[in-house]
């Protein structure tokens, strides 16, 4: 998957990795290709994972947290996209509202 997307609220936050790995999905062993994005402030990191969004597919539009890390996943267009970080819930809110697509 090529980049796609950009995150327009990220303005002090600077790119620490970006990868693109395969999951397996199903019995057969078919993958799908996932994009993830590492950000840090040099305080706090925040990853962005985006994957085609199978159809019908959807996700609890409620935040999960395990200690200091806050998750919250949404499906913006054709797309699941994931953010999850030791950052506020209120940051993830904004990350997820300003995912733009490259051909916007």
């Amino acid at each position: 998957m090529r980049r796609i997307y950009r995150i327009l609220c990220l303005t002090t936050f600077r790119v620490l990795k970006r990868q693109v790995f395969l999951v397996a999905s199903g019995a057969r062993g078919k993958g799908q290709s996932v994009d993830q994005t590492v950000y840090s402030d040099g305080l706090s990191t925040l990853s962005v994972f985006v994957q085609k969004a199978k159809a019908g597919q959807s996700m609890p539009n409620v935040p999960m947290a395990h200690g200091a890390v806050v998750s919250r996943s949404q499906t913006v267009g054709n797309y699941l996209v994931t953010a999850l970080g030791e950052v506020p819930l209120v940051t993830l809110n904004q990350v997820l509202k300003s995912v733009q697509w490259k051909s916007q």
